[in-house]
């Protein structure tokens, strides 16, 4: 949140670009991470391994120099809004697994 907010109050297209070009990286890493990692039941081994790349590329390929701003906490908190938006999961099959949760409680609330 604080990277969209620097970009867009103080950032032109170039700095939308490059926080588009970090969001891509990012992605990346947890996508290669999931696909190594997946559990069906316990997502901690997928996110520590997920964290443990973005700090080993924080200052080399994730560098962001043009918005000092953006700092490792800020490229770990991408991953936790894409969670809560359920664009990533940390367990094999989160969207579904998450479709079947928001059905039991529908029911179980009578919704």
């Amino acid at each position: 949140e604080l990277v969209q907010y620097t970009v867009q109050s103080k950032g032109g297209p170039d700095a939308r670009k490059v926080v588009g070009n970090l969001k891509e990286k990012v992605y990346s890493l947890w996508e290669t991470q999931y696909m190594r990692y997946a559990n069906e039941n316990d997502g901690n081994e997928l996110l520590y391994h997920t964290y443990e790349r973005i700090e080993d590329a924080d200052t080399l390929s994730l560098a962001c120099n043009a918005i000092p701003e953006v700092s490792l906490i800020s490229k770990k908190g991408m991953l936790h809004q894409w969670a809560e938006s359920c664009n990533i999961g940390w367990l094999k099959g989160y969207k579904e697994k998450l479709e079947a949760y928001l059905r039991e409680e529908s029911e179980i609330h009578g919704e």
